[in-house]
């Protein structure tokens, strides 16, 4: 885990993704099979209503946070809503701190089991929450009078092709990965659960970037008018 942070801002990120493109399923799913383990039935039968509290007062504290700091990132409070809700369950990163404070002798079995338990189940939200926070970005902006970005869906020139290509690689290096992608189409009010298939879509060499090249045959074949109008 502490390697892929590290990787992550590498300027070999895009060789790394590729090296490790044909593993990414099954390293997945050895994760989820590994997390789901550590879930223990009995502990959410017993502590339903506990972890019921926990986890609405996590959800809500961490939501409410990431919103707060939007603003300070240039984000409207839209985009800070969407967010905000979308990342507002738990991360993996928990299971690894969780364990270090048990092997230190930190952190009680039973207590590490409850929160194991409340992490798993929040993460389980996060496609509810993505909608969740799609709906509150859509209600604050009709509350507020803010028209969205729009592209025109009657087809795109070459040159707007380009210039959204250019506005959406942000480190301008000629390529655009996910995350560049992922900014971009949140503001266009694309679901957020359907843009890692937009980008599976124009990537298509499946080296996890989209070159110009890629972009403009998308483009041609309508990709993005088609993604816009969904």
């Amino acid at each position: 885990f502490a390697a892929g942070v590290l990787l992550a801002g590498n300027r070999f990120r895009p060789q790394i993704q590729a090296d490790i493109k044909p593993f990414e399923g099954i390293l997945l799913g050895v994760f989820f099979m590994t997390a789901g383990a550590e879930l223990d039935p009995a502990v959410v039968i017993q502590e339903l209503p506990t972890l019921m509290v926990g986890i609405l007062a996590f959800i809500f504290t961490k939501a409410g946070v990431l919103f707060a700091s939007g603003p300070a990132l240039g984000l409207t409070m839209a985009e800070s809503a969407r967010v905000a809700l979308t990342l507002a369950g738990g991360g993996e990163f928990s299971f690894v701190l969780f364990k270090l404070a048990q092997d230190l002798g930190v952190l009680p079995s039973d207590l590490a089991k409850l929160l194991t338990a409340s992490v798993i189940i929040s993460m389980s939200l996060t496609p509810l929450l993505g909608e969740l926070g799609d709906f509150t970005g859509n209600y604050l902006e009709s509350r507020m009078g803010t028209a969205p970005s729009t592209i025109n869906g009657d087809g795109l020139t070459a040159a707007e092709a380009e210039k959204i290509f250019d506005e959406t690689d942000t480190d301008k290096n000629g390529a655009i990965d996910l995350d560049e992608l992922r900014v971009a189409l949140i503001k266009l009010h694309i679901p957020y659960a359907a843009i890692a298939d937009i980008f599976t879509s124009f990537d298509s060499n499946g080296d996890n970037e989209i070159c110009r090249a890629e972009w403009k045959a998308g483009c041609d074949a309508g990709l993005l008018e088609a993604a816009l109008q969904n």
